[in-house]
């Protein structure tokens, strides 16, 4: 197997340090002994450590294409293992997953010739025992830990070597030819949902939407796109509309040569049937980058899609206006499904959209007042069922659904549905945000921070896909990680926020900084930078302060804080105050006791008997 390097360094992970060029493993100063393809095996995988590596995928990289008995990748695996637990390692540092393939079960970083450390360090410290700690580390981020840390996002984004998986690809926002900016919509719509379609098909790894859709307009080649975004073929295409006629043309072109896969053009007839042309195009897509895939599996990924021309075109309008986050784009979103549904009422799709920007209305809490709140809930779980009831199979419905269920802190509810709509798209990097949240949220530290990882992987040049990476990690007790990833995030896209700026000020809050937290939380102007003030003024002895700015939320929200409250009195090391407030949350359903489990801020009172009376009704999944 050939390694092409961008710079020469060492792989480091759990004890471990790995030379590729030198082609040596060493712990603690001794080298470890392998034959030349169980270091080619574990060199492969720990270039990926994000990513489930297939059964497939290993035996194509390691035996360089050649027919091989299963046996064998497994005979390697299996020796690997033994050699790497008989050098020392803590624990099975590669993870069998059942059906799937294998995955590497602790972080990689990748440190530069010039990189100063040397030492063999230890396996990272559990993220359930960080998350159980009474309160922050004393200690801030060192530099050592920060260049470690920025070693791991680096190999996120920079893989050293050019090897894309098998059966990958990028589809990228398609060209409107139709003289009219305002049809812009329409080919974005129609690339969003091939990108859905395909990415909902097993066997198939697909660059998501942000990263794809972050090369529209630009002078990219086909090699520079496939090797940002790590994949083997790339498919544009352009859209012509007008007012008596459409067409698409698209390409499939490999990533390597250059040469075109597979051409067509769909004229007006074929595009009256949309959901016709999104399973040709994708159907031939599996088929050129040589898929195997089952009978049927890209018809039943397409599932929940719509044969109307116009329920389609309202669809991908209404799926555009759901991106601004904001509610006057909701409630146009709102309209543009509900006239989707009205062309076709069988529209799965167009269901799990309107429930998707009804949700996004309640968080925005943009219905007037807590009833309404309510009844908006109410109903976009009622047309998320519809949704499911028209496609029990369509994965975006049980994502829109999990979301609904925590906001009503139906806890066990929601993981049943995000864990379904993860075993149905498991290659969307959407689905795998949603999943390590609420894993993150109901205690499952090590899948919320994989799920996320390989979101990252998928989506390597989206700053937000980084960003949620970033919260998971503060969630599950990674500090110093949030803090690394968070502001690679801000490399990605510099342009500032109070959203990004409060993410940021959080991470530096559990890391022990509030001087660091403090400059970024005073000029925001939202409830949630009142308790990153209250926090940071108490914690720096600024008592008068941080009354302050409790007095403030109280004077604005009243009980409607309560689990606000719950978070400030416990980092103020008032732990009665902190129950009580708890408890009044709970008797109001306050939907942020969704991250009971999983906020930073309740570390301190996390083992108490009050917190775990209040766990308990809450009816978290064991």
């Amino acid at each position: 197997m050939d390694v092409a390097l961008r710079e020469r360094g060492v792989f480091a992970f759990g004890g471990f340090r790995l030379d590729p060029v030198r082609r040596t493993l060493t712990c603690r100063g001794q080298e470890v002994a392998l034959t030349a393809r169980l270091f080619d095996t574990l060199l492969y995988i720990v270039q990926n450590p994000e990513r489930l590596l297939t059964r497939d995928e290993l035996e194509s990289a390691i035996w360089g294409g050649r027919v091989v008995d299963e046996s064998n990748l497994k005979q390697a695996i299996s020796s690997l293992r033994k050699a790497l637990l008989a050098a020392g390692a803590a624990e099975n540092l590669i993870v069998t997953v059942a059906g799937r393939g294998y995955r590497f079960a602790v972080p990689v970083s990748f440190e530069p010739e010039s990189f100063a450390g040397t030492e063999c360090v230890g396996l990272p410290v559990s993220p359930r025992a960080a998350r159980s700690r009474p309160a922050w580390p004393a200690a801030g981020l060192g530099a050592a830990a920060l260049a470690a840390a920025f070693g791991l996002v680096w190999h996120f984004v920079g893989r050293p070597a050019f090897a894309p998986p098998p059966h990958s690809v990028a589809v990228m926002a398609f060209t409107n030819l139709s003289g009219d900016p305002a049809q812009e919509y329409v080919s974005d719509g129609l690339s969003e949902e091939l990108i859905g379609v395909l990415g909902s098909v097993s066997g198939l790894t697909v660059a998501a939407r942000t990263s794809a859709f972050s090369f529209k307009g630009k002078p990219a080649t086909i090699p520079q796109i496939a090797r940002a975004l790590n994949v083997a073929a790339v498919l544009e295409g352009s859209v012509r509309k007008d007012a008596s006629r459409l067409r698409i043309a698209v390409r499939l072109i490999d990533a390597v040569s250059g040469f075109a896969l597979w051409t067509r053009d769909y004229d007006h007839a074929a595009l009256e049937d949309p959901l016709r042309v999104e399973t040709d195009i994708a159907a031939a897509v599996a088929a050129a980058i040589r898929a195997d895939l089952p009978a049927g599996a890209v018809d039943k990924a397409a599932a929940g899609g719509t044969h109307n021309d116009s329920a389609f075109d309202a669809y991908v309008a209404g799926t555009n206006a759901l991106q601004a986050l904001d509610a006057a784009h909701d409630r146009a979103a709102i309209a543009h499904f509900s006239k989707a549904i009205g062309f076709d009422p069988a529209y799965a799709l167009a269901y799990a959209g309107l429930a998707a920007a009804e949700l996004s209305l309640v968080m925005l809490d943009e219905a007037g007042d807590a009833t309404a709140t309510q009844r908006l809930l109410v109903q976009a779980r009622a047309d998320v069922d519809r949704a499911i009831a028209l496609q029990p199979g369509l994965a975006e419905a049980h994502r829109v659904k999990a979301n609904v269920l925590e906001t009503a802190l139906d806890l066990r509810g929601a993981a049943a549905e995000i864990t379904r709509a993860r075993d149905l798209a498991s290659g969307n990097a959407r689905v795998l945000t949603a999943y390590a949240f609420i894993q993150a949220d109901i205690g499952h530290d090590e899948e919320a921070i994989a799920a996320a990882r390989e979101a990252v992987s998928l989506d390597p040049l989206s700053a937000g896909t980084f960003r949620k990476l970033g919260n998971v990690y503060w969630y599950t007790g990674h500090y110093t990680e949030a803090i690394a990833t968070l502001r690679h995030a801000d490399s990605i896209d510099p342009h500032p926020s109070p959203t990004k700026n409060l993410a940021l000020a959080e991470a530096y809050l559990a890391n022990g900084q509030p001087e660091a937290a403090l400059p970024l939380c005073e000029p925001i102007d939202f409830w949630d930078a009142h308790v990153c003030l209250a926090i940071a003024y108490h914690a720096l002895g600024r008592t008068a302060e941080a009354e302050r700015q409790l007095q403030l939320v109280h004077n604005a929200m009243g009980d409607g804080g309560a689990f606000m409250y719950a978070q400030i009195h416990a980092q103020w090391g008032e732990p009665q105050a902190a129950l009580h407030w708890l408890d009044v949350a709970y008797r109001l359903h306050d939907s942020g006791l969704d991250e009971l489990r999983s906020s930073p801020y309740l570390a301190p009172i996390r083992g108490t008997a009050g917190f775990k009376d209040i766990e308990r009704r809450l009816d978290f999944p064991s």
